[in-house]
């Protein structure tokens, strides 16, 4: 049933022709994924915290990597965004946590309602 659902998720985030899904429902089943890097986020007062998983997806032969973000105390999904903008934002390069998720992330927001 996981890689059922895994495999519609990755559809849905891949192609505009499938009917929207609750956001929410999208979240919890990311949340069943490995984690790959956490992190808590002291320097920023809107963001609070940033948690990355990864997905292999077995007919593509490549990894999918999605990352739940607590705003403002709500959690929102990102999908299917590079490896290396994950490397990116754990780095910061002398950014902080907010800076480096708006430059590096927040572009990746999933479509979701």
């Amino acid at each position: 049933m996981k890689n059922t659902s895994m495999t519609f998720i990755f559809l849905f985030i891949t192609s505009v022709s499938f009917a929207q899904i609750k956001c929410n429902e999208l979240i919890n089943t990311v949340k069943t994924l490995k984690v790959f890097h956490r992190d808590y986020t002291l320097d920023s007062n809107w963001l609070q915290g940033v948690t990355f998983y990864e997905y292999y997806d077995n007919q593509k032969r490549k990894k999918v990597f999605f990352a739940i973000a607590k705003i403002d105390s709500k959690d929102y999904v990102f999908c299917d965004f590079p490896f290396d903008k994950a490397l990116l934002y754990a780095a910061k390069w002398q950014l902080t946590s907010g800076e480096a998720f708006h430059k590096y992330i927040f572009n990746y927001k999933c479509n979701c309602e």
